[in-house]
């Protein structure tokens, strides 16, 4: 990541995420346990709120600590501000947010703005991801700076297909998708955090 991209010298004061480790990598999870690993997260923690009535009501049970949810959508649905209303909220209370961003769609300006630049600025950690072995190594890296982080809550990743719409071979981009779902299982169910996704389509396709 170059200088220029840094959230400081953007003079944003968001803190930067994942300085390089030897963090070890996990063991590897099958996709079929997806559902199960969902159906069994802790239950009685609070939902997220994203401010949008509507919203709040339709993924009010499954937006929590312990689930990972994957929402696809064409360009246009203003997921950017359900994004930002979410680390509004769990910054509120003092909890932590993680963004991996790939694709410049939630930027450390837009964050620094919402959150009016005052002390939650603090409580979202920041950084941009645009190929997809660099995902892959930050997934692996997550569980030892989150264990160091109690009250990190929430991570996103916005336009998560967007890595995967290199030139990659379908045999490539399958095994990317499998490790991505692999590790996003295992931080939900050993580490007790929410992964909020937003992809146009995982498979790496834009949507109609």
């Amino acid at each position: 990541m170059s200088s220029d991209d840094s959230p400081h010298t953007l003079d944003l004061d968001l803190p930067l995420l994942l300085k390089p480790s030897s963090t070890t990598k996990p063991n590897p999870i099958s996709a079929s346990s997806l559902l199960s690993t969902l159906k069994t997260a802790q239950s009685d923690s609070n939902p997220f709120k994203t401010s949008s009535e509507p919203i709040d009501s339709l993924l009010g049970p499954i937006l929590r600590p312990g689930y990972a949810l994957q929402i696809s959508s064409p360009p246009g649905l203003y997921v950017e501000q359900l994004l930002i209303g979410l680390i509004k909220n769990i910054t509120r209370v003092g909890k932590e947010v993680m963004v991996i961003d790939m694709q410049n769609k939630l930027t450390p300006s837009m964050i620094s703005w919402a959150l009016n630049k005052d002390d939650r600025s603090k409580k979202v950690y920041y950084q941009k991801c645009f190929m997809p072995d660099d995902l892959i190594s930050k997934l692996n890296e997550l569980p030892g700076f989150i264990q160091t982080h109690p009250d990190l809550t929430l991570l996103i990743l916005p336009s998560i297909s967007f890595p995967l719409q290199t030139e990659l071979n379908y045999s490539r981009r399958n095994k990317l998708i499998e490790q991505i779902r692999e590790l996003t299982v295992k931080l939900c169910k050993n580490l007790n955090i929410a992964v909020r996704q937003e992809a146009q389509n995982f498979e790496g396709r834009a949507s109609n």
